[in-house]
């Protein structure tokens, strides 16, 4: 039997082992800072910037980075409307 899983649960699942999940707009993460975990593993972020998709984010040199007001724009504009939602 498969019982779903709670979002609450799914979410402790992709932070495991981040002591704060917080985002700071105004900071800039690699795609392996524990923050955005949220947006998805390295390789599917590596995936979306091949293919022109995916949250906005800086090239400095060979190092990208986002930044954390992108991430929570792009996590914002994902979010799906039930009409159950209050």
């Amino acid at each position: 039997m498969n019982i779903p899983l709670h979002p609450a649960a799914f979410l402790r699942g992709l932070t495991q082992g981040c002591s704060n999940m917080r985002i700071d707009p105004d900071t800039y993460y690699r795609p392996s800072a524990p923050e955005m975990r949220p947006l998805g593993a390295v390789q599917t972020l590596a995936r979306w910037r091949h293919e022109g998709r995916g949250p906005a984010y800086t090239l400095s040199g060979s190092l990208v980075l986002y930044l954390g007001r992108d991430a929570l724009n792009y996590l914002a504009s994902r979010r799906v409307g039930t009409s159950d939602a209050a």
